[in-house]
């Protein structure tokens, strides 16, 4: 009995998705030109924003993607997606990802504020 209700839990586990792929470091180095990807989960309830998009002056927004996506028939999973940010030019920026409820404004109060810091160097 024990047995089984090992397994079932370590396949519920290994079936809710790999987010172990999905990791953010706190600061990253590139050179110009270079990308790097941010990863955000969130299910129907909320959405990630950039705040301080326009304030970056050593990188630049290039997209963002859906790199696991929730299954059709699932409501309120989760889903991941990737930010891409390109380096631009050398200097120190700091990304902004603003987690906000569904039917907020980015410049609403979040629930909750992650921030990476980036350089970008020539070196």
């Amino acid at each position: 009995m024990r047995i089984s209700i090992a397994i079932l839990f370590s396949f519920c586990l290994l079936s809710c998705g790999n987010n172990a792929l999905h990791v953010n470091g706190s600061y990253y180095a590139i050179l110009p030109g270079e990308t790097i990807e941010l990863y955000t989960t969130t299910n129907s309830c909320c959405y990630y924003c950039v705040p301080n998009q326009d304030s970056l002056k050593s990188v630049r927004f290039v997209d963002r993607k859906v790199v696991e996506e929730a299954p059709d028939d699932c409501d309120g999973c989760s889903s991941t997606d990737a930010w891409t940010f390109k380096g631009i030019k050398v200097g120190i920026d700091t990304i902004i990802l603003k987690k906000v409820g569904g039917g907020k404004q980015c410049s609403d109060p979040a629930y909750e504020t992650e921030r990476y810091v980036v350089i970008v160097t020539d070196k």
